[in-house]
């Protein structure tokens, strides 16, 4: 089934549109499609099923719009590009380094086996 997670509408330190300002909805949609476009700039294309999507959100002055992450929930790859991205979020329109985010899980992996082992190095000993 089909789940996302909310990224933003711009990097998380940025100024963004307020909603309920009167120029709101000329705003939001060109700072979500920016956000969107930097992020596949800088973490690569999604595996496959996954995709970037603006999604409008209620909100007491009117709809809210954010870049949402779009995954299967069956699907553990999309889940964690979903996660990186979440947990990732550039910080600024300048942060356009690109990441291999498939690297990076690949290391946050390894380093958590690496603490387990060092925390438990006989597992099957109490």
């Amino acid at each position: 089934m089909k789940d996302h997670l909310t990224i933003g509408s711009t990097p998380c330190m940025e100024d963004c549109a307020q909603v309920g300002s009167p120029d709101y909805y000329d705003k939001a949609p060109k700072e979500c499609a920016r956000f969107k476009k930097m992020l596949l700039d800088k973490f690569g294309e999604p595996p496959f099923g996954a995709y970037l999507t603006v999604k409008g959100f209620p909100h007491d002055f009117g709809s809210y719009y954010e870049v949402c992450a779009v995954y299967d929930d069956a699907d553990g790859e999309g889940f964690q590009w979903a996660l990186f991205l979440e947990g990732n979020t550039p910080e600024y329109w300048n942060d356009t380094d690109p990441v291999n985010w498939r690297d990076e899980i690949d290391d946050i992996i390894q380093a958590l086996d690496t603490m387990a082992e060092e925390l438990n190095p006989h597992p099957w000993e109490p």
